[in-house]
C-alpha cells in the first residue's frame, strides 16, 4: 500500500501540474521534497475515509459504487485547493502582501508596546483637521469564516481594542477570500484514471479496523 500510495500521488502531482502550467506557464513547479506529495495525498484519503464512516453516510454506501465516488471526488476536492494553494498562490504577488499584512499582525501580538503607540499613531492621524465633535475612531472586527487552510487564517480576539490590528485581520481575511478565488481552478482529472476501487477498499477497512 506504501508504494502504490506513492505512485498515485506522484502520478497526480505529475498529471496537476501538466494542466496547471498551461494557465501559469510563469510558475515554477519544482519541488524541494517529494514526500510532501504523498503526505498531501494520505492526508487528503484518511480525511476522506473519515467523512464518509460517519453515521449519516450509512443509507448512502448501500448503493454500490457510492464509496469509491466519494472518497475520490473527496480527494480531487482537498488535492486541489492544496496545490493550487502550495504551488501557485504562494507564487503570486497577491500573496506577498497578504503575508505581509500577516507579518505585520503577527509582531503586533508580539510586542504589545508597538501595538499601543500603532494604534495611538491611527488615531491622531484620524483625528487631525477634522471638526467632527463626535468622532468614531473604531473599526469593528468582521465575521470570519474558516476556510479549511489554518495556515492562511490569522483571527483576531473579538475583544482586542486595537483599531490597527482589527484592520489588519479584517483585510487579512478578505484577502484569503479574493486568493481563494482567484486560485480556484480544476486542474486535476477524475481520479479513477489513478485510483481503483480495490486500493480504495483497501484503505477503508484500515481506517474502520482502527476504531
Amino acid at each position: 500500500m506504501k508504494v502504490q500510495s506513492q505512485i498515485i500521488a506522484f502520478n497526480l502531482f505529475r498529471e496537476w501540474t501538466k494542466n496547471a502550467a498551461r494557465e501559469y506557464p510563469e510558475h515554477d513547479f519544482s519541488i524541494l521534497d517529494e514526500t510532501a506529495l504523498v503526505d498531501d495525498f494520505l492526508s487528503a484519503l484518511n480525511k476522506a475515509i473519515e467523512s464518509l464512516v460517519k453515521e449519516e453516510k450509512a443509507e448512502n454506501r448501500k448503493v454500490r459504487g457510492y464509496d469509491f465516488g466519494y472518497i475520490t471526488g473527496f480527494i480531487r476536492g482537498s488535492l486541489n485547493l492544496q496545490w493550487n494553494t502550495d504551488y501557485l498562490m504562494k507564487q503570486g504577488v497577491d500573496y506577498k502582501e497578504f503575508t505581509a499584512n500577516k507579518a505585520i499582525l503577527q509582531y503586533l501580538k508580539i510586542d504589545e508596546i508597538a501595538a499601543l503607540r500603532i494604534n495611538g499613531i491611527y488615531e491622531e492621524l484620524l483625528k487631525q483637521n477634522t471638526n467632527v465633535q463626535s468622532l468614531d475612531i473604531k473599526i469593528k472586527i468582521k465575521e470570519t469564516k474558516e476556510y479549511g487552510l489554518d495556515e492562511l487564517q490569522e483571527n483576531l480576539d473579538d475583544k482586542s481594542k486595537n483599531h490597527v490590528q482589527i484592520y489588519l485581520n479584517n483585510m487579512i481575511d478578505k484577502q484569503i477570500v479574493d486568493l481563494l478565488n482567484k486560485y480556484d481552478g480544476d486542474y486535476l482529472p477524475a481520479l479513477d484514471q489513478f485510483v481503483n476501487e480495490e486500493y480504495v477498499g483497501e484503505s477503508i477497512k484500515m481506517v474502520e479496523q482502527k476504531k
